[in-house]
C-alpha cells in the first residue's frame, strides 16, 4: 500500500509539473525569441558586440575578421604593396546599403517572430478551447433547456384564443395539415393563408393573444414540413 502512494503520488506530482510547464513554455519561448531578436537587432547596427542573449552569458563575442586582425606584413612588402582602393562601406552609399540590408535583416527576422507567435497563440487557444469543451460538454453544462412559451397578451379577455391541437402537425386555426408553414411573434405556427387572414382580422396571435402584424409573420423552411 505504501509503495502504491507513493508511485500514485509521483504520478500526480509528474502530471501537475507536466500541467504547469505547457502553460508556462509559449510564454518563456516568447521571450527568449524576442530577447534574442533585440540583441540581433542591436548587433546589425552596433549597439552591441554580442549576438544573442546566450552568447552574452558565456562571454563570446561574434565579429568579422578585419584588417587590423591580420598579421602586419614587412616594411619592404608593404612599400611594394599596390595602393588599395576606398572601401565602398566608407562612402555615404555604402553606409546606407549598409543600413538598408541591416533593416531588412531586421524585419525578416521581426516577420518570422511574429508568424512564429501567431501560430503559438493559434495552438495554445485551440487546445484550450478542446479541453474547455471536453471537460465540459461531457457534464451537459451547456445543455440548454427548451424555451418557454409565449406570455398570454395583455387584452386577452375580450379575444376568443384558439386553443393547440394535440396533432402539432395540424394548423391550430383550419385543424387540417399545415401548408406553406409560417411562425407568428410568438412563435406558433400556422398555414400561411390562415395567419394572414386572421392577423388581417385582429392582428394578434389566434393562440397567446400576442400583437403580430402581417409583417412579422416569418416563413419556415424545413426538410420536415409540409408544403403544398
Amino acid at each position: 500500500n505504501i509503495t502504491n502512494n507513493n508511485s500514485s503520488e509521483k504520478t500526480v506530482s509528474m502530471q501537475k509539473l507536466k500541467w504547469y510547464f505547457v502553460r508556462v513554455y509559449p510564454y518563456l519561448h516568447m521571450t527568449n525569441e524576442g530577447l534574442n531578436i533585440a540583441y540581433q537587432w542591436a548587433y546589425l547596427f552596433g549597439r552591441t558586440a554580442h549576438y544573442n542573449s546566450s552568447l552574452h552569458l558565456i562571454g563570446q563575442i561574434l565579429r568579422r575578421v578585419t584588417q587590423s586582425d591580420r598579421p602586419q606584413k614587412s616594411a619592404t612588402n608593404h612599400s611594394l604593396a599596390v595602393p588599395r582602393k576606398k572601401s565602398v562601406t566608407n562612402t555615404p552609399v555604402g553606409s546606407t546599403a549598409q543600413v538598408g540590408i541591416a533593416a531588412g535583416v531586421a524585419s525578416i527576422l521581426v516577420i518570422s517572430w511574429l508568424v512564429s507567435l501567431k501560430m503559438e497563440i493559434r495552438k495554445r487557444r485551440k487546445r484550450l478551447l478542446e479541453e474547455f469543451a471536453a471537460r465540459n460538454f461531457d457534464n451537459d453544462v451547456f445543455s440548454i433547456p427548451p424555451p418557454q412559451p409565449p406570455k398570454l397578451g395583455m387584452n386577452t379577455n375580450d379575444l376568443a384564443l384558439v386553443q393547440l391541437p394535440s396533432d402539432k402537425s395540424l394548423c391550430p386555426l383550419c385543424k387540417q395539415s399545415i401548408v406553406n408553414p409560417v411562425a407568428a411573434t410568438s412563435g406558433y405556427v400556422f398555414c400561411y393563408r390562415c395567419i394572414v387572414m386572421h392577423v388581417r382580422q385582429h392582428g394578434t396571435c389566434p393562440i397567446s393573444g400576442m400583437s403580430c402584424s402581417e409583417s412579422r409573420i416569418i416563413p419556415l423552411y424545413e426538410t420536415s414540413a409540409i408544403v403544398r
